[in-house]
């Protein structure tokens, strides 16, 4: 939803919509790894990745920004 907000995603009662990471669905992917999509719109997309200790990402490019944490 595009608000005087910006890309904030508002619920019916135009409060910011809350998100529980463990709610969304696993997306599967080429890296084998859990991901869940948070956020997606036509601007941006959001997604969780869980890397476990013996997991990696195989090396690849992203178009656009990346912002990681731990």
């Amino acid at each position: 939803m595009h608000s005087k907000h910006g890309n904030l995603q508002l619920n019916e009662d135009n409060n910011m919509k809350v998100i529980e990471m463990k709610s969304s669905p696993e997306k599967p992917n080429t890296h084998n790894v859990s991901s869940r999509i948070l956020y997606d719109t036509e601007h941006a997309q959001g997604v969780h990745i869980e890397l476990k200790s013996e997991e990696a990402l195989k090396k690849h490019h992203t178009r656009g920004c990346v912002f990681l944490c731990s």
